[in-house]
């Protein structure tokens, strides 16, 4: 009972979830939550259990979309892009939302949660995964933080033709995903398009993310925190601030396309035609010490990978922090759907106004969304320093708060 109300106790600080939109741990506590309401009586309990359970239901409605059969980003944890086929959802929403048959469900029993036989989606949540309206924004808080420190806050852009989604704050562990888009049907294996940070061809945790969205634009930023880790954000610890590494990198990795995909290249810029959207990408500036950034795409175990490469190194290199300065980069990306010409798109966000500066670390896009800033630290830092030396802002203002829910659980 304690417990329970000191959860939901958390959950009321910003109306949502620290860790938020995971398609693996969503699951886990709604598996939990009907669980409770299937074996304790105690009315109290019960009602403050359908409170957290409609608004954990809530919570990935909002960020389901529904052309793709995905669950739009920006995600804290998950182990794979492609949600696949969820038959927990199948579960939950009846059999209105399906990835398999009946027959093809009966060999698959341990995924249905069968023993959790009360396993619903609330009616008044189910449309959010039944229904494809116009293109929306969803703005949602996931985590407070004390000024002057931005809380965390993710956007959703979700159109009906693709869904781009992105953190204000976050870093590449691998079990993140910090900027995410789908797009097409619910084909699989899904079309999407990731953002990540490698060293030596692994998630990088030392990365961190910092970003500004409107509808269809992202400005972000990338630099480095020590200390921090290596592949795991605590678990694997770079000690003394001292790594080994042939290759850091940024990746826009991009699966479901083909090699022969429409595609126009430009200086450290490129615009592809996804086949049903557009995405255009440019890295705006780049620095890692007296290292020569390297732009470049490339066809990587089936996907088409764009790349910065901040170190690319002939052999392994020690690599100490203090000695790295300044060590950052800064970008802009936009998607568009499948109406109008690759040229066209290319030429627009090509157009569009980027300024750097006038102080280290500051940059203003005038995108086709409005105008994005941004601010971050460009040295390699903690990341308390690098968090409370973010700021974003739309159009002169900054982004506002939006709670997923104003009614208190508790």
């Amino acid at each position: 009972k304690d417990r329970l109300r000191r959860f939901a106790a958390t959950v009321d600080q910003t109306g949502s979830f620290n860790e938020y939109n995971s398609p693996t741990y969503a699951n886990v506590s709604i598996v939990n939550l009907t669980r409770i309401r299937m074996t304790v009586r105690d009315p109290d309990d019960l009602a403050l259990t359908e409170k957290i359970h409609h608004r954990a239901w809530l919570h990935l409605g909002k960020h389901w979309h529904a052309p793709t059969k995905q669950l739009a980003g920006p995600m804290s944890r998950c182990y794979s892009t492609d949600i696949g086929a969820p038959l927990w959802l199948q579960k939950g929403l009846e059999g209105r939302l399906s990835f398999v048959t009946r027959e093809q469900a009966r060999s698959l029993g341990g995924s249905l949660e069968v023993a959790v036989h009360d396993y619903r989606c609330p009616e008044s949540v189910a449309p959010l995964f039944l229904e494809s309206g116009p293109a929306r924004q969803h703005r949602e808080l996931f985590l407070n933080a004390p000024a002057p420190i931005a809380p965390v806050q993710g956007v959703t852009w979700l159109h009906p033709e693709f869904c781009l989604g992105s953190v204000n704050r976050g870093d590449f562990w691998i079990q993140r995903r910090p900027l995410l888009a789908f797009w097409g049907g619910p084909e699989r294996p899904a079309r999407f398009v990731q953002l990540r940070f490698l060293k030596d061809d692994y998630d990088f945790s030392s990365a961190l993310f910092y970003g500004v969205q409107e509808k269809n634009c992202i400005l972000g930023c990338v630099n480095f925190r020590s200390p921090g880790g290596d592949k795991h954000i605590s678990l694997d610890m770079i000690q003394n601030g001292e790594f080994r590494a042939s290759r850091l990198r940024l990746c826009l990795d991009i699966a479901g396309v083909t090699a022969s995909s429409a595609r126009i290249e430009g200086p450290r810029r490129v615009a592809v035609d996804l086949g049903g959207a557009k995405l255009w990408f440019a890295v705006r500036e780049a620095v890692f010490g007296s290292e020569e950034p390297k732009f470049s795409l490339g066809w990587e175990s089936g996907r088409l990978v764009v790349s910065l490469d901040l170190l690319g190194a002939a052999s392994e290199r020690l690599i100490r922090w203090q000695e790295v300065s300044p060590a950052f980069l800064a970008f802009t990306l936009a998607m568009e759907g499948r109406a109008g010409s690759l040229e066209e798109f290319h030429r627009v966000c090509s157009g569009t106004r980027f300024q750097a500066g006038p102080g280290a670390g500051e940059f203003a896009w005038e995108s086709p969304a409005g105008k994005l800033t941004l601010s971050a630290g460009v040295g390699v830092a903690s990341v308390a320093e690098q968090d409370k030396a973010f700021r974003g802002g739309i159009d002169g203002s900054t982004p506002p708060l939006v709670r997923l829910s104003d009614e208190r659980l508790v």
